[in-house]
């Protein structure tokens, strides 16, 4: 199934590192606070209970089309239609701009949640594995948000992230349990959220650990596929050089594609 996860970057507009336009989030965002695990891991379940079912049978129900239904939903559709490239992100980041002015029930943390579910929600992430789409076109439309609007979702999308990457896992795990989170923080590295440094300081840290091994080794998978100029021409050589003697020191079989990819992608020798 790793095939499946690396190599999905099919549209054309996300072939170069965007410009660092967007600012970056402090260095202290790269590990989460210790005491934020529990609580990222009861949002996502009140998320995920809110929208039960699998992908395949229930994403027409959640894909709401009908007139006046609640603006949480009219957000969540077009974060939907963003992340399957079947409506324009100018006018995804327009709709949803003129959502939050016209509507009195348009708040803030209805536009989180919506965030929250195009990136993490399993039925989201199904769809978009099933049609070879990636979550670059959301968090490119987070992007062009109001700077205000911004803050609060990237925040909440990092922390939530990192606390289930931190998550002890074994090593045959099954990825689609923690898959959504590897992608967003590759997305955020591809933006230029989080610092392309400190990301590699955490992803080795993780790979270090074998029961956070398998999320460190994915993590480090997309951002390779998403960012791999940019990690070769940006960061330090020392510390390329120290995560490639940790890639290469792994002997796990549930590893050796991650490794061949990710050794092939930065044109490490063995």
């Amino acid at each position: 199934h790793n095939g499946v996860l690396y190599g999905r970057v099919a549209s054309p507009g996300f072939d170069a590192p965007p410009p660092a336009s967007y600012g970056a989030m402090p260095q202290s965002y790269v590990m989460p606070p210790p005491s934020y695990e529990v609580g990222a891991a009861s949002s996502m379940s009140r998320i995920n209970q809110q929208q039960p079912g699998n992908h395949g049978a229930t994403i027409a129900h959640k894909y709401e089309t009908q007139a006046a239904v609640p603006a949480s939903v009219e957000l969540r559709n077009e974060l939907i239609e963003a992340g399957l490239e079947t409506k324009s992100l100018e006018d995804v980041v327009a709709s949803i701009n003129m959502i939050m002015e016209r509507r009195p029930d348009a708040t803030e943390s209805f536009l989180a949640e919506a965030f929250m579910y195009a990136l993490f929600d399993g039925d989201a992430l199904g769809v978009r594995v099933d049609s070879q789409r990636t979550v670059l076109p959301i968090v490119d439309a987070l992007c062009m948000m109001a700077p205000t609007l911004q803050k609060n979702v990237k925040d909440q999308a990092l922390q939530v992230s990192l606390a289930q990457l931190n998550v002890p896992r074994f090593i045959d795990c099954n990825r689609l349990e923690f898959f959504a989170f590897a992608e967003c923080f590759a997305a955020f590295c591809f933006f230029n959220i989080v610092p392309l440094s400190a990301a590699i300081k955490t992803m080795v840290a993780l790979i270090r650990q074998p029961n956070k091994r398998i999320a460190g080794i994915t993590m480090l998978g997309k951002t390779a596929e998403l960012c791999a100029e940019s990690i070769l021409t940006q960061v330090d050589p020392a510390q390329l050089e120290e995560a490639r003697l940790v890639v290469m020191s792994l002997r796990e079989p549930e590893l050796h594609y991650d490794i061949e990819y990710i050794v092939s992608t930065f044109g490490w020798k063995s």
